[in-house]
């Protein structure tokens, strides 16, 4: 049997990042993963959009931040379903698959993080080159 794929994210409307994980759940399940979603927060059209086209949605944020209850919420999930990866998308998300990576032994985490260039390492003098770096779309990461 084949583990499933749980992806995190906060309740977001079906644009931007709403909408890349939008097409990645369907892309996924249209290519026969067993695919859950997880959403960590209150709020936009994607859990309801997501639902309508079959894919499971778990909900376990009542605020409009991801907090220790979501942490708790999420972990549970985590090791009832035992997925072989999770898929986060955005900081508190991937806090949140960190912490599951304890509890399922095996999990896989992978992260979609913005990182200002403020926050890259980046100098003043370097900015727009360290930036361009970042955004280079060469496999690496900065």
């Amino acid at each position: 049997m084949q583990r499933p794929v749980l992806i995190a994210v906060r309740g977001l409307d079906a644009v931007g990042i709403g909408r890349q994980v939008e097409l990645l759940a369907s892309g996924l399940a249209a290519a026969g993963h067993d695919v859950h979603t997880v959403v960590t927060t209150t709020g936009g059209s994607l859990p309801d959009r997501l639902a309508a086209t079959g894919i499971p949605v778990h909900r376990i944020g009542r605020r409009p931040v991801a907090d220790a209850a979501a942490a708790a919420g999420f972990t549970r999930l985590a090791a009832r379903l035992g997925p072989a990866t999770v898929l986060s998308f955005g900081r508190r998300q991937a806090w949140l698959a960190a912490v599951a990576r304890i509890v399922v032994p095996g999990l896989r985490a992978v992260a979609h993080v913005a990182v200002p260039a403020s926050r890259a390492g980046c100098h003043a003098r370097r900015s727009r080159a360290c930036s361009a770096s970042i955004r280079r779309p060469s496999g690496r990461s900065a």
